[in-house]
């Protein structure tokens, strides 16, 4: 079904993003609004709360993931009428209002509502879990519930986005075929990169492992924003009479001018790959793998170019 929404345009995407987004945002919302209300009238439940590294790392590690998604938005530039202004605000937005700020507020109304051992046991659905234990109401539980579960669509819809862009422009570039990087004489999209891109996803889905899929799409996520961030060192340094709409500061170290977010971004990153090595070895095992297949086809379509 995606696939088939992507196919017909990216106009068509967003507005089914847009529409599963507003859907969540209500019941969020209202959990946010009703919970805060329920914890102020009943008072705060401090638990008494004790340090574990172990939590820590495993903490960590899963808040770094959640930003992983937000390079779709980079993905879109090609097709963004204005992109040096529609990007910049898109990211900011996202980031800043979006992810951030709700993320905050419901790990706090999670904690001072007392409910941390109910929402950390049900992993499968917490947030529901969380409406649960504060409204008691079936009606309003059910509808979080399902609002969180089809959010995710949203997820899996910019996966299929950015795969899809990445198969294009790496086509486009000359490091795929360049029949990948053909477009649909209607809709004007690259309907076989989309198509690609939907058969990998449907095969992460065969093992029936969600664990799977999580762990490895954000693994390779923060290797590729580790490499951008050292690509954008490189190409500023390359490029340095380019007009850019949206000129990320710096700081110069002798001829080298260096973004200051490559230095905070290098050492995030570097960190977090770190933390995820000594926590989730074999998923990095079979992204690596998944790396081998890649600059395996780049070779052999590099073979094909020359002969």
């Amino acid at each position: 079904m995606i696939m088939v929404i992507n196919i017909l345009g990216v106009k068509a995407s967003a507005r089914f993003n847009l529409t599963l987004l507003t859907i969540d945002l209500i019941g969020i919302m209202a959990l946010l609004v009703f919970g805060y209300y329920l914890v102020i009238n009943r008072g705060v439940a401090m638990p008494r709360l004790t340090f574990n590294y172990d939590y820590l790392v495993h903490g960590l590690t899963y808040s770094l993931r959640g930003y992983t998604g937000i390079d779709v938005i980079a993905q879109s530039t090609g097709e963004a009428m204005t992109p040096y202004i529609s990007v910049p605000r898109a990211i900011i937005g996202g980031v800043s209002a979006l992810s951030t700020v709700v993320a905050l507020l419901l790990s706090l109304l999670a904690i001072l509502s007392g409910a941390l051992t109910i929402v950390s046991s049900n992993v499968g659905d917490p947030i529901g879990a969380l409406a649960r234990y504060l409204l008691h109401n079936t009606y309003l539980s059910t509808y979080i519930s399902i609002s969180i579960a089809i959010v995710l669509l949203i997820s899996v819809n910019a996966g299929i986005v950015d795969f899809s862009r990445s198969i294009y422009v790496m086509s486009e570039d000359g490091l795929l075929p360049g029949r990948l990087s053909s477009v649909h004489g209607r809709y004007r999209t690259p309907h076989l990169a989309i198509i690609i891109s939907s058969l990998v996803a449907m095969l992460f889905v065969i093992p029936g492992s969600v664990e799977l899929i999580t762990d490895s799409y954000a693994i390779a996520s923060t290797i590729v924003y580790l490499m951008t961030m050292i690509a954008l060192i490189i190409y500023r340094n390359k490029e340095p009479n380019l007009m850019r709409y949206f000129r990320i500061p710096g700081i110069v170290v002798g001829q080298l001018e260096i973004p200051i977010v490559s230095i905070v971004g290098i050492a995030i990153y570097t960190f977090s790959i770190i933390l995820i090595t000594l926590v989730k070895a074999i998923y990095v095992l079979m992204v690596l793998s998944w790396l081998f297949i890649g600059t395996l086809l780049y070779m052999l379509n590099k073979s094909s170019r020359r002969t």
